[in-house]
Order: C-alpha cells, then sequence, then structure tokens
C-alpha cells in the first residue's frame, strides 16, 4: 500500500470531539523548549501529515488515536509499506517532540521490514504555536488548574515524556519542590529506565 503525500492549505474538519488538518509534515526540531510556560484549553486537534490506507490494526489504532481522551501531546507513526502494516503511537506527553520520539520508537519496535516508520499525524492544543516555550500535556494542565487554589506550598514535578507527580500542603516551598522532585524521580526510574536521562524531571514554574 502506498502513502500519499499531499500540501494543502489547512482545511479544518470537526471529528468527534477534535479537529482534524491536512499539513505537509515539517522537519523535527532539535531544540529544546525554554522560556515561561505556555498553558493551552483542554481541547485538541487533530493535525494529518500523510494521507495513508491503513492495514485493519493500524486503522483501529488511529480511530482510537485521533479521539483519545489523553489529548495532547500525541504523533501516530506508521509504515505503510511494511508487510504487517507497522505502526506506534503516542499521547500525554509534554511536548510535540517527545511525543513523536515515542511514537516512531514504538513503530520501530513491530517493524519487520519495509520503509521506515514515519509521523503521519500529531495531536495538539487548539491554538498550539511552537514557541520554544515549556508546554505541559492536557492531563497536567488539569492538575495544575486544579492546584491553584491549594493550601500552603505546591509542587508539580514532570518531565517531557508526561510522567509527573504533586504535592501540595508543605510548610515551605523548597520542602515541597523537594518532594516533588523526588516523587517524579522514583516513577520514571520505576516505570521507564531507560528514558530516565533522555526526559529528566523538572519543576513546573512557581508563577504559573
Amino acid at each position: 500500500m502506498k502513502s500519499l503525500f499531499f500540501i494543502t492549505t489547512i482545511a479544518a474538519i470537526n471529528i468527534s470531539g477534535c479537529t482534524m488538518e491536512s499539513l505537509q509534515e515539517p522537519n523535527p526540531t532539535k531544540t529544546v523548549p525554554v522560556g515561561a510556560l505556555d498553558i493551552y484549553n483542554l481541547e485538541h486537534k487533530v493535525t494529518l501529515y500523510s494521507k495513508v490506507e491503513f492495514g485493519r490494526g493500524a486503522a483501529i489504532a488511529f480511530n482510537d488515536f485521533r479521539k483519545s481522551d489523553k489529548g495532547y501531546f500525541g504523533a501516530f507513526a506508521y509504515s505503510s509499506g511494511s508487510r504487517d502494516y507497522s505502526y506506534g503511537e503516542a499521547t500525554g506527553h509534554n511536548t510535540l517532540k517527545t511525543a513523536r520520539e515515542y511514537a516512531l520508537d514504538n513503530c520501530a519496535v513491530h517493524l519487520k521490514g519495509g520503509p521506515a516508520c514515519k509521523v503521519i499525524a500529531v495531536l495538539t492544543p487548539m491554538g498550539f504555536v511552537d514557541r520554544h516555550k515549556m508546554t505541559l500535556s492536557k492531563n497536567i494542565t488539569k492538575d495544575l488548574h486544579n492546584l491553584r487554589n491549594a493550601r500552603k506550598y505546591i509542587a508539580i514535578a514532570t518531565n517531557d515524556a508526561g510522567y509527573a507527580d504533586w504535592v501540595a500542603g508543605y510548610d515551605t516551598q523548597e520542602s515541597a519542590n523537594s518532594e516533588a522532585l523526588r516523587l517524579c524521580d522514583l516513577r520514571v526510574k520505576t516505570q521507564t529506565p531507560r528514558h530516565q536521562k533522555a526526559y529528566p524531571c523538572y519543576l513546573i514554574p512557581k508563577q504559573q
């Protein structure tokens, strides 16, 4: 089966509570987001880079991906020319770059020959602009909103892969920060040890 690549102007279509757009895939950036935190609302959109004919399993997986309740940031990778139509998906990451990396990695694990996996679609927040600022997944954005009125000192530690831990009710900001980072580091070490160095935990800025 062949992938049909095309370039269009943006044409938005409502699909299952999200928006799907068709665009040409950009070159992946290696820059690291810096600066202030960029907070978005909880709605997301699907951007389709490449129109393909899916194998049955991949078609079901892609349908689940675009309707994911985890939402942004996410990516779907696919190898349309492989014998088994390999695919990989990722959702709930803090950056689009990380979501792409996870999707490609997940796809490559199942690839048994044929063209390399390629990202064909991504999930991003509505209104997302890559300003090289710190961004958060949908679920962590929810936590951040819920904790804004918490008493005493709070802290949220996360990593680009989307793992996070938060604490509240501490007597000092320093103690809250230390515990949040400890819990986040422990979670990453336990659940994805091979990614611990690539995606270290960090604190979400207090001012947000």
